[in-house]
């Protein structure tokens, strides 16, 4: 594999990645805009601005990756051009890079599921529960957040053959 698309490879991983995170961040933002009694006012804008940053970024890394190595120059400098890992080809190392990303998705995603799950049965058992207690919370959309992240990183794991054939 040449420096070039190894850079390349590593940028499109960075830019799904960013992408996956991004659609998250705006699922959690959009809380704000639900319960936001006046629609045309400093939550929308910030809803508007949050969706197009995230995008734009998504299509310069992953999109325009050549010319931002190009731009970077991240491919000079290195002795040798080629990049050896042995018997593992370009496929193989998206494959094992998609099945880390889902397991990383899940083990970011498991903890807060699992805390706002607990925090929400118990509401459900002792309405009071949180009435005396200072700081905790259950957040139905804090769950659908979390529960949205870990499947997306099943789902990664999943079908990363699928998701590699994307590339070729």
């Amino acid at each position: 594999m040449k420096v070039k698309d190894f850079f390349k490879l590593a940028l499109k991983l960075i830019a799904i990645f960013y992408a996956v995170n991004a659609i998250y961040s705006i699922i959690g933002n959009l809380q704000y805009f639900i319960y936001a009694n006046n629609f045309i006012n400093i939550t929308t804008l910030w809803i508007v601005i949050s969706i197009l940053v995230p995008v734009i970024i998504y299509y310069l890394i992953f999109v325009k990756s050549d010319k931002l190595i190009k731009v970077l120059k991240i491919d000079q400098g290195f002795e040798n051009q080629e990049i050896n890992f042995g018997n593992l080809t370009q496929n193989e190392v998206l494959k094992i890079a998609f099945i880390i990303f889902g397991l990383i998705m899940i083990v970011w995603g498991l903890p807060s599921f699992l805390t706002n799950c607990f925090y929400a049965f118990k509401y459900s058992v002792e309405p009071q529960f949180l009435n005396n207690s200072d700081g905790i919370k259950h957040d139905h959309i804090e769950i659908i957040q979390s529960a949205i992240y870990i499947l997306l990183g099943y789902l990664m794991i999943s079908n990363y053959k699928r998701i590699t054939n994307w590339f070729d």
